[in-house]
């Protein structure tokens, strides 16, 4: 019996169409956290292929639900671990690194974190050629402020620009989001006290900016040919005082409560003990913090180092915040 040859369709792309069905493979930091969360899904949308470094893969399943099948790859990533780095990022075209504490913990401090594992990952990412660094700071990073958090911002933008050639970072203010820790907490906050706290009077001042706009600006700065060593600072369309942000919390949760005007001073024996706790309601670096404005400086606006220059329109807290603090409402099931 004579045996034909049975002819079958290629399914992978001939080494002539290689370039059309690359798709580039950009490793994220972090990618478990506020932002990544948020981040991935404009991420796979785009068509590309994510490494999600995190620290319990078992944990965070849900995140390869962003993409089809196989786009997003968990893989375990410890700060303290070079071989996990180099697993993340070796063969990356891109690396964003979302990584960062707002607290000091026992086995991290922010110099082991903001400065010295972000030298680490720069030194990683030169060696395996990858394209372009995105890395999210914070306003307010300066290697002379009498904040370690703002020192150690600062010291870790200064390591990454001096290592890697191509990187982009961007200096956020204060993010909002469906599952923030800022508008969250105090609305919790505002559940169960009949005062609401005013550090200094509630004088420093924000500009919040939604997390998705801050998502966004990190796929610009993949994509622009112009963003290269730069620092953007990026802030939302209005700035608002620390009491005004208050307000603004007891009106959306419909409550009623009076201020406390506690001085600084004397906050920092509570924020002692408070560093105690698992999850610190204050700390006395972040005490130091609020003698500080958190908004855009006059100089990136000036440069053309903002939002704006990156073609992003800002979302203001009242078109995203009501919705999710809705829950804090005394009543919610029968509000409106």
């Amino acid at each position: 019996m004579e045996i034909k040859e049975i002819q079958t369709r290629e399914i992978m792309p001939s080494k002539n169409d290689t370039l059309a069905y690359y798709q580039p493979i950009i490793a994220v930091l972090g990618a478990s956290g506020f932002v990544g969360r948020n981040l991935l899904p404009q991420l796979t949308r785009k068509g590309y292929r994510i490494r999600a470094g995190v620290r319990y893969p078992h944990l965070c399943g849900a995140l390869q639900l962003n993409g089809y099948e196989g786009q997003v790859e968990l893989i375990r990533t410890a700060s303290d671990n070079e071989t996990s780095l180099y697993r993340l990022i070796e063969d990356a075209d891109y690396v964003i690194n979302l990584v960062g504490i707002l607290y000091e913990k026992s086995n991290y401090t922010f110099q082991s974190l903001h400065h010295d594992f972000i030298k680490k990952l720069a030194s990683i990412a030169k060696k395996n050629n990858v394209k372009r660094i995105i890395h999210l700071s914070s306003i307010g990073a300066d290697p002379h402020s009498e904040s370690s958090y703002a020192r150690s911002k600062a010291d870790g933008e200064k390591a990454l620009l001096h290592t890697f050639s191509n990187s982009v970072i961007l200096r956020s203010s204060l993010m909002f989001g469906p599952d923030d820790n800022f508008f969250r907490r105090f609305a919790s906050f505002a559940r169960i006290s009949p005062f609401m706290p005013l550090i200094d009077g509630g004088r420093t001042r924000f500009q919040p900016i939604y997390v998705h706009d801050v998502c966004r600006a990190v796929c610009k700065s993949i994509e622009s040919k112009e963003a290269q060593n730069t620092i953007y600072e990026i802030g939302g369309p209005f700035i608002y005082s620390f009491k005004e942000l208050m307000d603004f919390v007891c009106h959306s949760t419909r409550r009623k409560r009076l201020y406390i005007h506690l001085p600084s001073a004397i906050m920092h024996v509570p924020a002692f003990f408070s560093e105690y706790m698992p999850h610190p309601f204050i700390t006395r670096d972040q005490l130091t913090l609020l003698k500080y404005d958190n908004i855009v400086s006059n100089t990136a606006i000036d440069e053309g180092r903002t939002l704006k220059d990156l073609h992003i329109a800002p979302t203001s807290i009242d078109m995203v915040v009501p919705e999710y603090l809705r829950h804090y409402r005394r009543n919610n099931r029968f509000s409106n």
